[in-house]
């Protein structure tokens, strides 16, 4: 494997310090007021939560296989309605982000893939409206995304 391409599969860390430069900056705090810790979310994968005066962002980045599948079927099934009267918002597509992404408003949350890992991220930032959050949320989710894979490919070591 070559230089080049060791560095493209080389794992981004999980609290990515970009990420953290841009929260700060967006939400309008000091970066050094901002704090970052990497922990285990609760589906066993890495995850990193950035916290600053009225904000905080949680950036999951699930590597399980088959990210762009999961988040497909995600958004499909947080999408339904199963009564005439609708008790939750829909998801909100996020256009040119990854291979798709949507914003799940009752969760306040990111989902967006570029093939290799499913990101979610999840923004609680008090008095903003949901376009800012979703934008801090794009925002934090271009630091993690890397080149993305073909939907219809399969990354090295999946079956």
């Amino acid at each position: 494997m070559s230089t080049r391409a060791a560095a493209q599969h080389k794992p981004r860390p999980v609290c990515a310090p970009a990420a953290g430069v841009a929260i700060a900056r967006y939400a309008g705090v000091g970066v050094g007021v901002l704090k970052a810790r990497a922990t285990t979310g609760n589906n066993a994968e890495p995850e990193c939560h950035f916290r600053g005066p009225g904000v905080s962002v949680v950036v999951n980045i699930d590597s399980s296989p088959q990210p762009y599948q999961r988040l497909e079927r995600t958004i499909d099934e947080d999408g339904q309605q199963f009564s005439t009267v609708r008790n939750f918002a829909p998801p909100v597509t996020v256009p040119k982000l990854g291979l798709d992404a949507a914003w799940v408003p009752d969760q306040s949350q990111l989902l967006t893939t570029d093939g290799r890992s499913l990101l979610t991220i999840t923004v609680a930032w008090r008095g903003e409206k949901r376009a800012r959050q979703i934008a801090l949320a794009t925002l934090v989710a271009r630091r993690y995304l890397g080149k993305p894979i073909p939907k219809g490919a399969v990354p090295t070591g999946e079956v």
